[in-house]
């Protein structure tokens, strides 16, 4: 009996743990455009919600969760940021005319919404706009170390003013939440800096070589609140940052491995912020690693992997992953070019295809396309196939950015990461490549970006193969 009553409570735990709760997002549109809205957010991939505006431009968007993060509002051309709790009822009002001017939110969880969105009016024409970050890349090719790692620093320190100003207004989980977002995101930038510094201004093949004190605020930021975990930010700065900078460290040389990394991440972290940062190590090696390194990590998560959700998508990942590794068949898509143009991947058969998923918001995509033409030129005059899936949501967004930058090849676009195209491929990251042979079959998929050297020989290599 004690034994059943045991089981009893341990189920009951499990349910609370994993119990998925009703959270209401409801709204009305003044002078609405078209009929439809969205809720997305990213967590491993883009997952949305959708709505239809009726008569009076209400609508109402139902979801469960068992989870507190920030997610996009999408209405027409414009978007906004709501930070939700589980079980939340929040109601926004907006005028499409002044859209982020007009945004109010009231309900249960519209003071967090609320703030993100007087946060944005707040910063909108200076460190808030779409300007101050291209300018970033600038900074990062023009400035010095230190001069760039006080600029970042500045900035930090003006968002973080911000925030401590309203500190008392907000929740401690949603707080520390906008803490790390801010100080992850500028170390990121931080990070970053030694990669691009040339690489921005087409310098390839160099980092630059910076102080061994530029690297400090490696053992300054604080890294064991768990409520970082909910900060994208935060999990990127470990996982890109952090981590391989100290298993560079510990095995002394440039070039790691997934595994190594994840032994490193044992070693410096606990508890749940340890597990889900395995698990998004896991997940990049799964992305962006060899077939033996996938089936490495694979092998890792079976032992080292326990919360059920983590579980499920690194299965679930595993599964797409295998079907897109060297050797299997290129899944088919059809979308659209800007003249209206359908076009398959099968349309190409008997070429090879070297397919680039991009953005024009995608600062590294936007780099790489200054390395095109060259690419193009070298193999204008056979069976090769230059094919670019855009992810932009904006359309006219893409189509300006084809103009301007007056790019060539086949290009399509395919509406966001949670498009049919982005899912078929696995696609969470941009720029991502792959490298087709003439029957269809995928001959590399982590193939070079254009900017390498490397990227000539292997389209060559491909093209020299018998049956492929």
């Amino acid at each position: 009996m004690k034994k059943v009553y045991a089981l009893l409570i341990l189920s009951i735990a499990f349910c609370n743990i994993f119990a998925q709760i009703r959270t209401v997002v409801t709204g009305k549109i003044i002078h609405p455009k078209n009929k439809n809205i969205k809720l997305s957010y990213y967590d491993v991939e883009q997952k949305f919600y959708s709505s239809k505006l009726d008569e009076k431009g209400n609508f109402k968007i139902v979801f469960f969760t068992n989870k507190a993060r920030e997610y996009t509002l999408e209405y027409g051309n414009e978007t906004t940021s709501a930070f939700l709790f589980a079980g939340d009822t929040v109601n926004v009002k907006l005028d499409t005319k002044k859209f982020d001017e007009s945004i109010v939110y009231s309900g249960i969880g519209a003071n967090a919404c609320n703030h993100l969105a007087k946060r944005y009016l707040h910063f909108e024409n200076n460190i808030g706009s779409s300007q101050f970050q291209q300018n970033i890349f600038y900074k990062m090719a023009y400035y010095d170390e230190e001069t760039f790692a006080t600029y970042s620093d500045s900035v930090a320190d003006l968002k973080l003013n911000y925030l401590n100003t309203h500190k008392d207004s907000l929740s401690t989980v949603f707080y520390d939440y906008l803490f790390a977002e801010i100080v992850f995101n500028h170390a990121k930038d931080k990070v970053d800096y030694p990669k691009l510094h040339y690489y921005v201004r087409g310098i390839q093949d160099s980092t630059v070589k910076v102080k061994p004190t530029y690297f400090n605020f490696y053992n300054e930021l604080p890294i064991d609140k768990e409520n970082y975990l909910l900060s994208y930010e935060f999990r990127s700065y470990l996982t890109e940052g952090l981590i391989p900078h100290k298993t560079i460290k510990k095995y002394g040389r440039d070039s790691v491995t997934y595994s190594e990394q994840i032994e490193v991440a044992k070693e410096i972290l606990q508890g749940k912020i340890e597990e889900k940062i395995e698990a998004d190590i896991i997940l990049r090696a799964l992305q962006f690693g060899t077939t033996e390194e996938v089936n490495q990590v694979y092998d890792v998560s079976k032992k080292d992997i326990h919360d059920n959700e983590l579980v499920s998508d690194i299965e679930r990942i595993y599964k797409l992953v295998t079907k897109l590794l060297p050797g299997n068949m290129a899944p088919d898509f059809s979308l659209k070019t800007k003249e209206g143009k359908s076009v398959r991947l099968s349309d190409f058969r008997g070429k090879i295809v070297y397919l680039d998923f991009w953005a024009t918001w995608c600062g590294p995509c936007m780099l790489e396309m200054r390395d095109v033409k060259k690419l193009q030129d070298t193999f204008a005059n056979k069976d090769v196939v230059f094919l670019y899936i855009s992810l932009d949501e904006d359309r006219q967004a893409w189509l300006k950015t084809m103009a301007e930058k007056k790019l060539k090849g086949v290009h399509v676009l395919a509406k966001g990461f949670g498009h049919p195209a982005a899912k078929a491929y696995n696609i969470y990251g941009i720029p991502t490549y792959f490298l087709i042979g003439r029957n269809g079959i995928i001959i590399n998929n982590t193939p070079s970006r254009p900017s390498d050297e490397k990227v000539f020989k292997e389209i060559e290599d491909a093209l020299n193969k018998v049956g492929l």
